[in-house]
């Protein structure tokens, strides 16, 4: 039977092969190879079959060559196949095909990534792995990771950009969105090396967004940034999560000034973010201990300090020296909603955190924006939870030493009344 070995096992390499001639559109290829499988018997095996292709390539070289934008990005990924017979046949295919290894990568450089980019989920665990290991082959390059926006907008490029012409770099995030699925994987060799691949990949944008890099850095930066912290960030798989806020720490630390116009959008989901990453344990514990206030605050207590050293509030201290007036400014409604709407308590930690960090950042400058932190900090008075009852009051003290005059009267007539009027006494301790 044709594609199938004298045992009955199937020719994996054997229907691939036959399936790259068919995708070339030249059925007399098919047809030969179809006909020296039939006929010669030592051809009815893997390496068999892969040589069979390759001395049919070397007679059709010349036909091959309007065809090799298919062939290439293909065959490059085969290489990589985890299984040796098969990938020690195609490499021999390759070097058979490819006169020159870098000039035709280069050239192939878009077709290839696409190729493997797509073939990243895959049915086949195996192509799958392939595609992983094909990847950090391509993107080692001496001059760096290879950017669609450094480079002339020709009529297919402009094409395939149009899946996301928001981001100026879309083959990189779509990279980044197949390799978090990948990771996900329920096969284990496929997520771990998805795993080395991500973190190769994330090597080369942190090194790509230096400030060194200027206009392409800040192209990397908007394409892979809001993607990081929107899915990665919050992941539910835990290595997703962790190599999200590595890489947007490390990102800032290798841009400097150059994360300024994303601070808007990185600071909210960093607050967001601490509190998601809470403690299960601490959280079910601290529910449990709900009867016995002394008790619940103590394990409060330590959710709280566990909150401000997490690697979340690392990475936000980091940000706050570029932080100026203009973009606390458009971070604002963002950070006031977390005070007033949030219900885990990691955040409004971390939130408060914040605004005691800001203020000190800032001082005087941050008046024209006191009077609204005030309030909402005012009403976070209110909260049950004793343990954000004492940091709110610890950020409103930070606040006052900036306000207005008038604010400061203003606000402690306001926590004159709370005082007064808080029949259940939760609040007027911390007044």
């Amino acid at each position: 039977v044709l594609g199938k070995a004298p045992q009955g096992g199937n020719l994996t390499t054997y229907k691939e092969l036959c399936s790259l001639a068919s995708d070339l559109n030249q059925p007399e290829i098919l047809y030969s190879f179809m006909q020296l499988a039939n006929n010669n018997a030592n051809w009815n095996t893997k390496l068999g079959a892969a040589f069979g292709l390759k001395s049919i390539s070397g007679v059709a070289k010349v036909k091959m060559q309007p065809y090799l934008s298919k062939i290439v990005p293909r065959l490059y990924r085969y290489k990589y196949d985890p299984t040796p017979k098969i990938q020690n046949s195609m490499i021999a295919i390759w070097d058979s095909v490819v006169i020159d290894n870098k000039e035709t990568m280069e050239l192939y450089y878009w077709e290839i990534l696409e190729d493997v980019t797509t073939n990243l989920t895959h049915t086949e665990w195996r192509t799958r792995i392939a595609c992983c290991l094909a990847i950090r082959d391509l993107l080692k390059r001496p001059t760096g990771l290879r950017l669609r926006s450094t480079e002339p907008r020709t009529s297919s490029s402009v094409e395939r950009m149009e899946t996301d012409t928001s981001v100026p770099e879309p083959e990189l995030k779509q990279l980044w969105a197949q390799l978090f699925r990948v990771m996900d994987d329920f096969h284990e060799g496929t997520r771990e090396a998805a795993e080395g691949t991500a973190k190769q990949v994330a090597k080369l944008c942190v090194v790509s967004v230096s400030c060194d890099h200027g206009k392409s850095g800040t192209s990397v930066s908007s394409s892979i940034l809001p993607f990081l912290l929107e899915t990665g960030v919050t992941h539910q798989v835990a290595e997703i999560r962790q190599l999200s806020l590595r890489t947007v720490s490390e990102m800032i630390d290798s841009s400097g000034q150059l994360i300024h116009p994303h601070l808007s959008a990185l600071i909210p989901c960093l607050l967001k973010a601490t509190g998601e990453l809470d403690s299960s344990k601490l959280s079910m514990l601290s529910t449990m201990m709900s009867g016995q206030s002394g008790t619940q605050e103590v394990v409060d207590s330590v959710r709280a300090e566990a909150a401000k050293s997490h690697y979340t509030m690392e990475t936000l201290i980091k940000c706050i020296k570029y932080i100026d007036y203009e973009t606390l400014e458009k971070t604002t409604p963002a950070v006031l909603d977390l005070i007033k709407s949030s219900v885990i308590l990691g955040t409004k930690i971390a939130t408060a955190h914040f605004v005691c960090l800001i203020s000190v950042h800032l001082s005087k400058d941050m008046t024209p924006l006191i009077g609204k932190y005030l309030s909402a900090c005012l009403v976070a008075l209110s909260d049950r939870n004793t343990v954000v009852r004492k940091y709110y009051a610890t950020a409103i003290g930070h606040l006052i030493g900036s306000a207005k005059e008038s604010t400061v009267v203003s606000l402690f007539k306001k926590l004159n009344n709370l005082y007064f009027e808080d029949q259940a006494g939760k609040s007027r301790s911390i007044v």
